[in-house]
């Protein structure tokens, strides 16, 4: 390893080499593979074998491997031995890391986002590897977006009142405020803004507010970056009396019945809410057959929201099936192959098995396999002076980021 970091025109250097690159992709999935494999193990390790076995899954050998800076293969079997090497393996990681962002679904990019953060806080604290340098320069606009929101949230995760601080959990927080600084996009400054009211460490307060003061007034207005979600309409939630209400005089059960029917004949309206900037716009559609029957837009203001949740419907309905499900195919199945053993009765033998992983079976896909498709669910915005708003249908990690892109704003 070098003795200093990258300096701004090795970091300038390595991201233009990166870019001219022919093999770009595949030395950039190799770097990122290797140096998360450090991160996870805090341990730079090295030695051919471990090399050519992550050479070979991504398709690089010591031909292709050669840039105008150096060969990569070679600096990470040996080791970067000067602060131009260093740089270089930063650039291609950070590369590898947009690449393998775009290509995960939504469900996964924030998982993957998430354990990217941690892997930096050893590697940018531990060694000289400068990945966060080339948020802008090399990571796309959803890696990069991906990422300073993982950033965002590790903080406010990590965050401590004074009596309870940490002096690492301080540092790293420290550390993922400088690199939102760095990052001259109004998503970043924003949530430097949201930190400095929300952290409980006093530091994390004036560290932010001090990162931020350079910024942009807050008086002044900043455009954000848009954001859509879209789901199929639904009846939003009331409060319980009114509930009540509805089913003791049949309206709710009305309701049902018209939503089974406009099932049966394919009839259904979608919903897709927009938020960019300060304006909320709402777009609704309804479809006979796949074909659009009417549409309408509406815009407000983002202060006349009162409210926003998500919540997954019938979250229980499936546990109690399974267990149900399970229970009655182990007494039953059970019976039946107590009455075959006892009778020496074959068929009863085998039609109890069958029972019983019947059983077993549905409680399996409901419990399990079930779960493990995306998850989703509904999400709800109330507004002031206007009907709520409840989209049903909508992956859970793209509801999770439209409350977080609702709470920057209206933190403000």
């Amino acid at each position: 390893m070098s003795a200093l970091p990258p300096n701004p025109a090795e970091l300038e250097q390595a991201a233009a080499c990166v870019e001219r690159q022919p093999n770009a992709p595949a030395l950039a999935a190799f770097a990122y593979d290797v140096l998360a494999t450090w991160a996870d193990g805090r341990s730079m390790f090295s030695g051919q074998k471990f090399m050519a076995e992550r050479a070979a899954r991504c398709g690089v050998n010591r031909e292709n491997a050669s840039t105008e800076l150096g060969n990569v293969l070679v600096m990470l079997e040996r080791g970067a031995r000067a602060s131009a090497e260093v740089a270089l393996i930063s650039a291609f990681a950070a590369r590898g890391f947009s690449a393998a962002f775009d290509a995960a679904n939504s469900g996964e990019r924030r998982k993957l986002a998430e354990r990217f953060v941690i892997q930096l806080d050893w590697l940018e604290a531990a060694t000289d590897y400068r990945v966060t340098s080339y948020i802008e320069r090399l990571l796309g606009q959803p890696a990069a977006q991906g990422l300073l929101d993982a950033l965002y949230r590790a903080v406010l995760r990590d965050d401590t009142p004074d009596q309870a601080v940490d002096v690492g959990v301080r540092a790293r927080n420290a550390a993922r405020l400088t690199v939102l600084s760095r990052a001259h996009n109004d998503m970043a400054q924003n949530a430097l803004r949201s930190l400095r009211r929300q952290a409980q460490d006093p530091a994390t307060r004036a560290l932010s507010e001090a990162l931020s003061s350079g910024t942009e007034p807050e008086s002044r207005e900043i455009v954000l970056e848009g954001f859509r979600v879209r789901g199929v309409s639904r009846t939003p939630s009331r409060s319980l009396p009114v509930a009540l209400l509805r089913w003791l005089s049949g309206f709710a059960l009305l309701q049902a019945l018209q939503r089974f029917l406009c099932f049966l004949v394919a009839l259904r309206r979608e919903l897709e809410v927009e938020l960019r900037g300060e304006a909320l716009r709402v777009r609704s559609r309804t479809l006979f057959m796949g074909r659009t029957l009417r549409s309408s837009e509406a815009c407000y203001e983002v202060w006349r929201v009162t409210g926003a949740f998500r919540r997954a419907r019938f979250a229980l309905l499936r546990s109690v099936i399974g267990v149900i499900a399970l229970s009655l195919g182990v007494l039953i199945g059970g019976y039946l192959v107590f009455d075959g053993s006892r009778g020496g009765a074959p068929l009863l033998l085998l039609l109890g098995a069958a029972v019983v992983a019947a059983g077993s079976s549905v409680d399996l896909a409901l419990n399990v396999l079930l779960p493990a498709r995306h998850a989703r669910v509904d999400v709800q915005v109330d507004l002031r002076g206007a009907r709520s708003l409840r989209l049903g249908r909508v992956e859970q990690a793209d509801a999770d980021r439209l409350l977080h892109a609702l709470s920057l704003r209206l933190s403000r």
